[in-house]
């Protein structure tokens, strides 16, 4: 995975291009740590919300058939509002961070705390409120991507396959390394770890943000 994701970053270095053409990929090189970062992060997350419903509903299955779901759905529209009402905003890098400097916290503590309330409770009541804790998860999940993406969209649209490919890559990397991660530290504090990557991934996406945007402007 590691290979394929840097292939097209060292095939470019041998093309012969214009200097402006290798001043535009070495930002959009910039971009590779935050979808690197936050692919990693999005499956720590993805499996630690597994494992916090596991119990909760019943057994795995019952947790895996309703947390990839109600992730990719919640992703959808975390998406779909991003590219409508963050993506043109001067103030989207602080509303992004503050997104999951509140969210990550109260998704924890609802696992944590509200969730055993619960337990004895009927399926279907504990099901329903499974969905409806992920799926607000999964809607925080979906901002940072699509903000990231507009920008490098605006400045070299070719790029955006590249970096869908460095953050599943990354994926697969954070499936793999979520077991002796979570096996280490725990899960509440793997949860947490995930939440801080997302952080300084989502401040490296407002770095990149701004060098597109002042070489938008320098080369117009």
């Amino acid at each position: 995975a590691l290979v394929l994701m840097l292939a097209p970053a060292i095939m470019s270095r041998r093309t012969s291009v214009s200097a402006e053409r290798r001043a535009a990929g070495r930002t959009i090189r910039l971009a590779i740590p935050f979808f690197a970062l936050s692919g990693l992060a999005f499956m720590l997350i993805e499996n630690a919300a597994f494992l916090n419903l596991t119990l909760f509903v019943g057994g795995p299955l019952y947790s895996l058939a309703i947390v990839l779901p109600s992730i990719l759905i919640g992703y959808a529209f975390g998406s779909l509002l991003t590219d409508r009402y963050l993506v043109h905003s001067k103030r989207g890098l602080w509303i992004v961070l503050g997104l999951f400097v509140v969210g990550m916290p109260l998704y924890a503590l609802t696992a944590r705390y509200g969730l055993p309330l619960l337990i004895g409770k009927s399926w279907s009541l504990r099901a329903a409120v499974a969905v409806l804790t992920t799926l607000p998860l999964g809607a925080l999940l979906g901002v940072p991507v699509p903000w990231t993406m507009h920008a490098l969209k605006a400045s070299d649209s070719r790029s955006l396959a590249w970096m869908w490919a460095v953050s599943s890559a990354f994926n697969v990397i954070g499936s793999m390394s979520f077991v002796p991660i979570c096996y280490a530290l725990g899960r509440n504090q793997t949860l947490t770890l995930a939440a801080a990557v997302y952080v300084a991934a989502i401040g490296w996406a407002g770095f990149v943000r701004m060098k597109l945007s002042t070489r938008a402007r320098t080369s117009s």
